[in-house]
């Protein structure tokens, strides 16, 4: 075998870069499917947003794939429904990187989403997110892992141990469509700072409304330092959050004027910087700003996630 010289790992390195870009790009000559109401040629599928793609992992409704304008033979993959499961990550199968996914809702639970792919992983009976100082970024970059399957109503539960500090944010949540400003949403979200606090909010149809949210605190025990169980019960009649098999909050149809969350979402874990470099209306919710954000030294911590049990 010959050896390798810098050069050599220099080009070889370059050349993969390249390699992963060709993949990942629409082709050069690729059709603007959706603006000339064109349909794709076999050869490039994926009608994902104007353009006629050839990756797999595109061919796929909760993505944004357009059904009308790919290829006849090739139809977007439809978002699969969920199943009753219980997943003790005791297996690293449970995760796949996105751009591994072909659409078959059996070969994992989650997947990795890009940034931050190389932030989650299975290790040792816990799915363990971890939040990171990015250069690049100019603030901590997380994990988010959106299930394979999609839910509308039902119950959801997950034991987590939140990640610790200020402005680290650790979510539970359902959502319509991490792509989809028009969707809806409900949230468990943690903040690291303020570890006796568990934070509630939803949303209906993308509309941002500042007077959803709701906040319960811990008579005893931390969300950071002890694991708690915390269950979304979502049906068409009334959401429950409960934190321990105790219900923490209800909300109806009725009191919300019919703003209330019907439409088939994916269940997210995710940690990120909520307290870094960002508006200071959010720095101030996060409880930050994030140790790391003005003191360099901090920027080797790893604030982490840990999760040890979903069911659905």
């Amino acid at each position: 075998m010959p050896r390798m010289t810098a050069a050599t790992v220099v080009a070889a390195t370059a050349a993969a870069l390249l390699l992963a870009v060709a993949l990942l790009a629409p082709a050069a000559d690729a059709a603007a499917c959706k603006a000339l109401g064109k349909q794709c040629e076999q050869w490039s599928p994926c009608c994902m947003g104007d353009y006629c793609m050839s990756q797999p992992f595109g061919c796929m409704e909760s993505e944004g794939c357009n059904k009308d304008a790919s290829y006849s033979g090739t139809p977007c993959t439809p978002r699969p429904m969920c199943k009753s499961f219980r997943e003790d990550f005791n297996d690293p199968k449970a995760l796949i990187d996105k751009y591994n996914y072909t659409g078959n809702p059996d070969d994992a639970r989650f997947w990795r989403e890009y940034p931050g792919a190389d932030h989650a992983d299975v290790v040792d009976g816990n799915l363990v997110l971890s939040l990171q100082w990015s250069d690049k970024d100019g603030r901590g970059q997380g994990a988010t892992l959106p299930s394979l399957r999609w839910i509308q109503y039902g119950t959801i539960s997950a034991r987590i141990k939140v990640a610790a500090g200020p402005g680290v944010i650790s979510s539970f949540i359902t959502k319509t469509d991490i792509k989809d400003t028009q969707g809806d949403e409900i949230d468990f979200e943690m903040l690291g700072g303020h570890p006796q606090e568990v934070q509630t909010n939803f949303y209906w149809n993308g509309q941002i409304e500042y007077n959803r949210g709701a906040k319960w605190n811990m008579s005893s025990g931390s969300t950071t330092a002890d694991y708690h169980v915390y269950t979304i019960d979502w049906n068409a009649d009334r959401i429950q959050w409960l934190v321990d098999g105790n219900v923490i909050r209800t909300v109806t149809p009725k009191e919300v004027d019919n703003k209330y969350p019907r439409q088939v979402g994916r269940v997210f874990f995710s940690v990120w910087d909520g307290g870094c470099n960002l508006p200071p209306g959010t720095v101030q919710w996060a409880g930050g700003p994030t140790p790391w954000c003005k003191d360099a030294s901090k920027r080797g911590e790893v604030p982490k996630m840990f999760v040890s049990r979903a069911v659905s």
